[in-house]
């Protein structure tokens, strides 16, 4: 597909572009709703912070435990790569950490958790993008129908 946007004077790599473009959107969305809901904005950069680095933690490990072999030598360098990561693990190692941070600052769980879950959905739609664009593996089983997609260089080539 278009792993890499070449400009005259700089080439953005795809799939990081629209990744960062989902943090800022999802988090710019969270602000947005925790402040209509009268969070203050110290709340708001510790979830922020907070989602950044557990997401791309879990993401990680995720990966680590599907792929036990693949980290056998030299597990820090490739943990802490660009490549390999699933967004369930994100998904998973956010919600808990972000439950824990909730409830120690006294906040109420649920409300706030509501809040946030709307702004998911924006971030897995512009990480499925950055897959297709990379094409890297983020699409299903070989198909001959007519407007079915063809990733010769993709990881698992289809």
């Amino acid at each position: 597909m278009y792993p890499t946007i070449d400009l005259e004077f700089i080439t953005i790599n795809s799939f990081i572009l629209f990744n960062c473009m989902g943090f800022f959107l999802s988090l710019f969305y969270a602000r947005r709703n925790l402040l209509l809901n009268n969070y203050d904005h110290d709340f708001f950069y510790s979830i922020a912070l907070i989602a950044i680095f557990s997401s791309l933690f879990g993401a990680k490990l995720y990966f680590v435990i599907e792929n036990p072999d693949y980290f056998k030598t030299a597990f820090l360098a490739k943990f802490f790569s660009l490549s390999g990561s699933g967004w369930y693990g994100g998904f998973v190692v956010t919600f808990l950490t972000l439950s824990i941070y909730i409830k120690y600052t006294n906040n109420n769980l649920l409300k706030v958790l509501d809040i946030l879950s709307l702004s998911l959905p924006i971030g897995i739609i512009f990480g499925r993008i950055a897959c297709f664009l990379a094409g890297d593996g983020c699409y299903g089983v070989v198909s001959h129908l007519p407007w079915a997609m063809d990733f010769p260089n993709g990881i698992i080539p289809v």
